[in-house]
């Protein structure tokens, strides 16, 4: 995602589309629905590490992450 600004996922639904196979709608409502931040996972794995404050994450990661959790 850093090096592309896309997924894997982004290229294989674009193979898709162009094969055919699925309709551009389709590709971007699967990749709004998987490639969605799952906190409750981040959560359990930031706990299990003992990792208290998300502050030990890059900035942009953090920004994200807050968001998400006052959205909640």
């Amino acid at each position: 995602m850093k090096t592309l600004n896309m997924t894997e996922k982004d290229d294989f639904y674009s193979k898709m589309v162009r094969e055919g196979l699925i309709t551009r709608e389709e590709a971007l409502t699967r990749l709004i629905d998987e490639n969605k931040l799952h906190l409750n996972e981040i959560r359990k794995l930031l706990d299990s590490t003992g990792i208290t404050e998300i502050s030990y994450l890059k900035r942009d990661k953090e920004e994200i992450i807050q968001k998400e959790l006052l959205a909640e």
